[in-house]
């Protein structure tokens, strides 16, 4: 069973009359071995003189700490990453020496 609880949300303007909505969730996941496992999903929507764009997500799960999961997931919200960035992103904090 996954679980997506709502975290935050950030908004671009792009243009005159454009409108770049960015909505963050961090998901919950049992699994069978009884193990919790947390992620964060990503949802990206444009707004064009009012008329709603497609809604584009992007989900990884990252750990079994959630607060590791909710330190990432403020960075992201804080600096505006997208569905289409998240995963490279996530690549190179994991290659950042420690």
């Amino acid at each position: 069973m996954e679980v997506r609880s709502f975290r935050g949300t950030r908004q671009y303007e792009l243009e005159h009359n454009s409108l770049l909505v960015l909505k963050y969730y961090i998901i919950e996941k049992l699994a069978s071995t009884g193990e919790r496992y947390y992620g964060i999903e990503i949802s990206q929507q444009k707004i064009v003189k009012d008329n709603m764009g497609k809604v584009e997500y992007a989900s990884l799960f990252l750990s079994e700490s959630r607060a590791k999961v909710d330190n990432l997931i403020d960075k992201f919200i804080g600096n505006g990453v997208t569905p289409d960035t998240m995963e490279y992103i996530v690549d190179d904090l994991v290659e950042l020496p420690c």
